[in-house]
């Protein structure tokens, strides 16, 4: 007998993320972005190869609400002129049957690349530690990411 999986995708970006602002009002209805120029879309996902490897996993998994409240904190700030903006203009949490992935939205994909390499940042800390853990339980945990360039025009 031959059994199926199904995927099921939900969207709990409202959930995990927004309330991580709190001087960003919570809207719930759906939004429309205003943006007309390119903008660069990063997926990022992670898939836990072994459960029993909480030392692996957990910390990975607790790395990306950490980022991800630090750029929506440099946006709130930037949007008041408190600080230079890094870029980053929103995010999707999809949970599937293969992990999380997190859809982020950017100005450009030079923004993205420059966060991910500035070490005055969450990320490339982040980075290095899961390289450290990788090393020493290698395939436990995996982490993937896609980078896209999109048009301006190409994009609704």
């Amino acid at each position: 007998m031959r059994v199926g999986v199904q995927r099921v995708d939900v969207d709990l970006g409202h959930l995990l993320h927004r309330p991580a602002v709190p001087d960003e009002p919570l809207d719930r209805k759906r939004e429309a972005h205003q943006h007309d120029d390119s903008i660069g879309v990063f997926l990022i996902g992670m898939r836990v190869n072994h459960w029993l490897r909480v030392d692996q996993w957990l910390p990975t998994l607790l790395a990306m609400p950490t980022m991800l409240t630090e750029l929506y904190r440099n946006k709130a700030a930037a949007a008041r002129g408190e600080t230079e903006d890094l870029g980053f203009l929103g995010a999707r949490t999809l949970i599937g049957s293969g992990g999380p992935t997190v859809v982020q939205y950017w100005r450009s994909t030079d923004d993205i690349y420059r966060y991910a390499g500035s070490s005055a940042n969450a990320h490339r800390p982040a980075w290095t530690a899961f390289n450290a853990r990788a090393r020493k339980a290698a395939g436990a945990v995996g982490i993937w990411h896609e980078t896209y360039a999109v048009p301006a025009g190409a994009h609704d």
